[in-house]
């Protein structure tokens, strides 16, 4: 099975290729962002030249910069095939005391995975794939990699590069949404018990790729 996983938002779309035979292999993965106003071609959607342009004039920045990054996704997709499209998707919470200005960055991040994801159906159809839609909080709820440092995304980055040595660079996704999304893949497959699979470690809980051997994070045996 090849999964193609998408962490969306209106400013950058990471997006990582797995294929699950006997492991979860790392085939591609990167990001996409939007070029600026000036260059934003009308996306491969189906609008006619007028109706982007009125849409840039409108002054809706999080639409105009997410709808000029599907002509990447749909690349994205026609390049890899993938048997399934695997789209992360906002909880609905902001988070713990949040404020005005974290609630309405959640509504654009909401408003941003809702075109991208239906996006991606259509595109998913096209080469005889499905998309499924994957709540934020459902594969954030293994347990945190965190680095020594106690900073979880230097954690997952670190665990990403151990995993994937010479393929994952943390320094070319310094927000890790590009790992967020192989991360995503990851858990995907853990989710349907794919033979060869990660298993995880009896003591803290994380996925190790090194099942004879002790565990990545804490030196526990899986």
């Amino acid at each position: 099975m090849k999964v193609l996983t998408l962490d969306p938002s209106s400013t950058c779309i990471g997006y990582a290729v797995l294929i699950g035979l006997e492991s979860a292999d790392l085939c591609d993965t990167g990001t996409i962002t939007p070029p600026n106003k000036a260059g934003m071609a009308a996306p491969a959607i189906g609008l006619t030249g007028a109706e982007w342009a009125n849409i840039l004039a409108m002054g809706h920045p999080a639409i105009a910069r997410t709808m000029a990054m599907l002509g990447d996704v749909s690349d994205v997709v026609a390049e890899h095939r993938p048997d399934v499209v695997v789209v992360e998707i906002p909880s609905g919470k902001a988070g713990t005391g949040s404020k005005r200005g974290a609630k309405a960055s959640l509504a654009v991040y909401g408003l941003a995975a809702g075109v991208i994801y239906a996006a991606a159906t259509c595109f998913a159809h096209e080469v005889s794939a499905y998309a499924i839609p994957v709540d934020e909080r459902t594969w954030t709820k293994l347990p945190r990699i965190k680095s020594q440092r106690g900073d979880p995304k230097a954690g997952r980055q670190f665990y990403l590069q151990a995993v994937y040595p010479g393929q994952y660079d943390p320094d070319k996704d310094r927000g890790c949404d590009a790992g967020d999304a192989i991360l995503i893949a990851r858990w995907w497959f853990l989710h349907l018990a794919i033979p060869g699979a990660d298993p995880l470690c009896d003591r803290c809980g994380l996925p190790t790729p090194h099942g004879d051997g002790p565990c990545l994070h804490c030196g526990g045996q899986p």
